[in-house]
């Protein structure tokens, strides 16, 4: 598959099994590149199984994945963060003792002052680095109006907060693909609705996004496309009105009972 494939990413047929129970039954999509796509559906259908399955958190036990060309079924999880895919969790896992900036600087990149020689050696582009990072990070908190939290303990913040910081972190470490697991569970609808024009705006810098989201009135706002999920399967995708217009997006999320066996956990 060539480098140049206009999707970022491409899942293929993935199964993922725990026991005798079947979270992601045969679950195909595409990402394109600079793109928002949201992925809906029921409680406990397998959004996230496939997330972490993507990530390498976990290893799909059929089925191919493809970032940017090249298949990274075999990679563990910093082997695909080095790829450029980032994760951020539905329930933030930050550095609660540490301040808000230093959650971000953690974050970061290449940092040369992570090994010996480059710490030892090369203090003055260390130094520069530092710099670019500090300011890099500042610019983060400011767009996510974290500023006046810069030095506060990330363990001291709001759960909205705690959600932009999760997300501030996961862009600090540039992301190609960013995966979001409900990165509005939990916060009102203004705040919720703020987390999304922040996300979109990177977007619009070149990022692409795949977004797990239950609150539909986000998802119609703010996604390019939306693929529908159902005991472990892709079972509906389009754009948002298309989507919503489907009486098969009504019957599986608003409480139907579609047809088939497979047991799925989330």
């Amino acid at each position: 598959m060539s480098k140049i494939d206009p999707m970022i990413l491409r899942v293929r047929d993935v199964v993922k099994n725990y026991g005798g129970l079947c979270a992601v039954a045969g679950a195909s999509l595409d990402i394109p590149r600079r793109t928002t796509i949201a992925l809906v559906g029921p409680n406990g259908c397998g959004k996230t199984s496939l997330l972490k399955t993507i990530f390498g958190l976990q290893r799909a036990d059929e089925g191919s994945i493809y970032f940017e060309g090249e298949s990274i079924d075999e990679l563990q999880p910093n082997e695909v963060f080095d790829r450029g895919i980032v994760h951020a969790f539905q329930f933030p896992r930050l550095f609660n003792q540490m301040s808000v900036l230093d959650n971000m600087l953690i974050a970061a990149r290449g940092n040369r002052g992570d090994r010996f020689a480059g710490s030892l050696f090369s203090r003055k582009k260390w130094r520069e680095q530092e710099e670019t990072m500090l300011q890099k990070a500042t610019d983060t908190l400011k767009l996510m109006d974290l500023t006046r939290l810069t030095n506060e303990p990330a363990g001291s913040l709001s759960g909205g907060q705690k959600k932009l910081l999760e997300i501030s972190r996961a862009i600090m470490a540039e992301p190609k693909l960013l995966l979001l697991d409900e990165p509005a569970a939990g916060v009102n609808p203004v705040l919720a609705k703020k987390i999304f024009e922040k996300i979109e705006m990177f977007r619009h810098g070149g990022m692409s996004l795949l977004i797990i989201e239950h609150r539909m009135e986000l998802v119609m706002e703010f996604a390019n496309w939306v693929y529908v999920m159902d005991r472990g399967k892709i079972v509906l995708e389009g754009r948002p009105a298309e989507v919503a217009a489907s009486p098969l997006f009504y019957e599986i999320y608003i409480g139907g009972e579609p047809g088939g066996t497979d047991i799925c956990v989330s």
